[in-house]
C-alpha cells in the first residue's frame, strides 16, 4: 500500500533541509511544491503550508517543520540523512519530519485513491519555539469559515494515541526588600530578599495537589531559574524565581495561582496562562478510529508540549512514528519501518474516520 522507496526518500529531503525554528522558508517551499504537484488547493501561511482536499468539516493533518538546535554530542553530520541499517539518522529525523513524511504519504495517498473524504494538511512552523504556525494556521482557518471536524497531531508516540496534554503556566515568585552592604543588613534590620524567596519556594513545594486527572495524572511544578544579586558583597533588591507548572484539567489556572498567592509572602507575577490542558473524550470518533487504525495501542496523556494545545474544543489526538525519548538528542533516528508504518496507519485512520463520521450523519438524518 505505502511504497517505502518513496516515504524514506521524501523523509530524507526534510531532514536534509535545515530548518531550526525561525529558519523554515526552504523547507516550507518544498511542501508548498510538493503539495501543490498533488493538490489543487494549497496555501502559504508564513512559512506553514496548508493542504485541502474535498468539503469540510474537515479530517486536519498536522505536524510541524522546524526544529531545535543542533545539540552537543553528535557523532555523525545532523544533515546527512543517510539510512543504516533501516535506520535514518539527522536533526528532526524524529522529532518531528518522521510525522511529517508519514502525514504527507498518507494524504497524497488518500486523495488519489477516492476515499480520503474531507481532509486538511496542515505542516507548520515555529511549533519548537512560539507556536505561531499553528496559530497563524487556526486564524487563517477561522477566518476563511473552514471547519475542523477532528485533529491529528503528528509527534513520535510511538503510534500510542495521546487523547489528553497537559497545559502549561509559567509563573513567577518575586521578594524585594532595600539594598544594602552584605556586613550592614542585620544591622540594619534588612531583610535579604533571597532567603525570603527561598522561604517561599520551600512552602510552595510542600503545596499539595491531591486531585488527579485520569489519564495526565496530578500536575507537576518546579522552579526553574532563580535570580538574585549582582556583587558579592551586597544584599540584592530583588530576587526570583520562574516555576513551570504542568497543568491538568483537576485545577484550573485560576485556581493553581490563588492556592499559590495564599502560600507565599512575596509578589506573584503571571509570565504565561494561554496554555491550557487539552482532552478529548474516548468515546469520540478521532479516538475510535485511531484505535481501529492501530489495535494494539494504548491510550495515554501526554506530559510535552505540542501543538494539541492550540486546538482546544476540537477532538484531537497526538500520535505519529517515533519515539518521543528520541527528539533531542544527538544522533537523532528513526527506522524506515516506523516511517512505513506511520504512514500505513494514518491512512487506516482517515479511512476509519470518514466512515464514523458517515454513519453518524446518517444516523442523525434517519432521526429527523
Amino acid at each position: 500500500m505505502i511504497d517505502a522507496t518513496e516515504i524514506v526518500g521524501l523523509h530524507r529531503i526534510l531532514v536534509e533541509l535545515p530548518s531550526v525554528s525561525g529558519n523554515e522558508e526552504g523547507i516550507a517551499d518544498f511542501v508548498e511544491g510538493w503539495l501543490k504537484d498533488r493538490c489543487r488547493r494549497v496555501h502559504r501561511i508564513g512559512n506553514s503550508v496548508v493542504a485541502l482536499h474535498g468539503d469540510g468539516p474537515y479530517l486536519l493533518l498536522n505536524s510541524h517543520l522546524d526544529t531545535v538546535p543542533v545539540c552537543e554530542g553528535w557523532s555523525r553530520e545532523p544533515y546527512d540523512a543517510r539510512v543504516e541499517n533501516g535506520v535514518v539518522f539527522g536533526l528532526g529525523s524524529n522529532d518531528a519530519k518522521g510525522a511529517a513524511a508519514a502525514m504527507m504519504t498518507a494524504f497524497d495517498f488518500a486523495i488519489n485513491n477516492g476515499n480520503a473524504g474531507a481532509i486538511a494538511l496542515a505542516l507548520v512552523e515555529g511549533e519548537e519555539t512560539t507556536g505561531k504556525g499553528m496559530t497563524a494556521t487556526l486564524e487563517f482557518v477561522r477566518a476563511n469559515s473552514i471547519q475542523i471536524a477532528a485533529a491529528v497531531i503528528g509527534e513520535p508516540t510511538n503510534l500510542e494515541i495521546a487523547v489528553a496534554q497537559k497545559g502549561l503556566l509559567i509563573l513567577e515568585l518575586v521578594a524585594e526588600s532595600t539594598p544594602c552592604h552584605a556586613a550592614r543588613a542585620t544591622q540594619l534590620g534588612v531583610e535579604n530578599p533571597i532567603l525570603a524567596l527561598a522561604e517561599d519556594i520551600v512552602a510552595v513545594g510542600r503545596l499539595t495537589w491531591p486531585d488527579v486527572d485520569p489519564f495526565l495524572g496530578p500536575l507537576s511544578l518546579q522552579p526553574t531559574i532563580v535570580q538574585g544579586g549582582t556583587a558579592r558583597n551586597q544584599v540584592p533588591g530583588i530576587a526570583s524565581a520562574i516555576l513551570d507548572i504542568r497543568s491538568t484539567n483537576a485545577y484550573s489556572h485560576d485556581e493553581i495561582i490563588q492556592r499559590i498567592q495564599k502560600t507565599i509572602r512575596g509578589r506573584l507575577n503571571t509570565v504565561s496562562s494561554r496554555l491550557e490542558p487539552v482532552a478529548t473524550p474516548e468515546s469520540a470518533n478521532i479516538v475510535s478510529a485511531a484505535r481501529t487504525a492501530n489495535p494494539e495501542s494504548e491510550i495515554f496523556g501526554s506530559a510535552t508540549m505540542s501543538d494539541m494545545v492550540f486546538v482546544k474544543g476540537i477532538p484531537a489526538v497526538k500520535v505519529g512514528p517515533g519515539v518521543s525519548e528520541r527528539s533531542h538528542t544527538p544522533d537523532e533516528y528513526i527506522s524506515t519501518n516506523e516511517l512505513v508504518g506511520g504512514a500505513s496507519f494514518y491512512v487506516r485512520l482517515i479511512q476509519e474516520f470518514h466512515k464514523l463520521e458517515n454513519a453518524k450523519n446518517e444516523n442523525k438524518r434517519v432521526i429527523v
